[in-house]
């Protein structure tokens, strides 16, 4: 399956498109943790330790402002 996402950064807004595809043993809701990356949060190689959000997708077409 393929879900795609869309930043933009005028309106900072994220889509985050209706899932297309499907197959065997698929899960039906992912978690996605949503990191704005700045100086202090989400570069390099370590994990980032703060999300700016936390969502439950269940394969519906979804808007995030920031």
């Amino acid at each position: 399956s393929t879900i795609t996402f869309n930043w933009d950064d005028a309106s900072r807004t994220l889509t985050i498109h209706k899932r297309k595809g499907v197959f065997a043993g698929m899960v039906s809701e992912k978690r996605f943790n949503i990191v704005l990356v700045n100086q202090i949060n989400g570069m390099g190689i370590d994990t980032a330790k703060n999300f700016d959000k936390e969502l439950n997708y269940k394969g519906r077409k979804m808007v995030l402002n920031f």
